[in-house]
């Protein structure tokens, strides 16, 4: 299990954090995960971790959920944290917090549909738009992003294309997929195209790995 950059760091300064901080951090997040069904729980989870703790908090929140997610044991928790090096008494008691909400976050989990919604298709194009101010008129650069996206109503008939999909192929008719526009400028173009040249290379890396 791969954890990025920005979780590790937060768990390496959660491991050197004050007793106090560290407990209310741990307590929290083990409550906040049993009661994870609950409506409005994200906005109840905010208003309870001050902010010099949040990344801490949300660190240990994503380690809780990956765990859960791929089956993964204690043991494993323990040997990640070793990595980490954190101290052998904060390891125990993260590991007792997990084992007690394990089988919530399952539960959770399952509940999720199989089939997420995920991009499949991304195309921009670039339009001008010209600003008016009291000395000149200024020309900016403006990009319109469209995504394709298959909806998660889309079930899997376990072919690995949707039933939809496969019904569209077979009627010679185009899949039911959605389409999500907006408009940026060149900065956030670059953004999303590194973050998404960066989902790429790692689900790339994933699939070598199976």
């Amino acid at each position: 299990m791969e954890l990025s950059f920005e979780v590790c760091n937060a768990l390496k300064a959660l491991s050197s954090s004050p007793k106090a901080e560290f407990e209310a951090v741990v307590v929290q997040a083990t409550e906040d995960l049993i009661e994870i069904s609950q409506e409005e729980k994200i906005v109840t989870c905010q208003s309870k971790v001050c902010c010099s703790s949040s990344s801490s908090y949300s660190s240990l929140l994503t380690l809780f959920t990956e765990l859960s997610k791929h089956q993964l044991s204690s043991q494993h928790l323990t040997e990640q944290l070793q990595d980490l090096d954190w101290p052998q008494d904060r390891i125990a008691s993260v590991c007792t917090a997990y084992e007690s909400v394990t089988s919530s976050v399952r539960c959770c989990l399952s509940s999720v549909a199989s089939l997420l919604p995920h991009i499949v298709d991304v195309d921009w194009k670039l339009v001008h738009t010209v600003s008016s101010t009291s000395n000149a008129a200024e020309k900016e650069s403006v990009y319109l992003l469209r995504f394709t996206v298959r909806p998660s109503n889309m079930a899997s008939n376990g072919t690995g294309c949707s039933t939809n999909e496969a019904g569209s192929a077979a009627s010679g008719s185009k899949p039911n997929l959605e389409y999500i526009t907006l408009r940026c400028s060149l900065p956030e173009l670059v953004a999303v195209t590194d973050s998404l040249r960066r989902a790429v290379a790692t689900l790339n890396k994933l699939a070598g790995a199976n």
